[in-house]
């Protein structure tokens, strides 16, 4: 299982901007906030194409460390 290009881009862009994209961890999803709006409503940028479980293992994967489902 592997992130697509948009997944990576958006953790990229929290990782070069955390003082601007906060990463949320929904019950059902994984989302990207933009805390640097001007909006009173938080404003979701972008939702992961996985969550849970999945994106945990893509995301151990995306860093470099194996991991496996069990």
């Amino acid at each position: 299982m592997r992130m697509n290009v948009a997944d990576r881009t958006w953790l990229d862009r929290c990782k070069a901007e955390p003082d601007r994209y906060v990463i949320l961890v929904a019950k059902g999803e994984v989302l990207v906030r933009d805390d640097k709006s001007d909006y009173e409503e938080p404003n979701v940028m972008y939702r992961f194409s996985c969550h849970g479980k999945e994106f945990a293992l893509m995301l151990l994967e995306y860093i470099g460390i194996a991991g496996e489902r069990v």
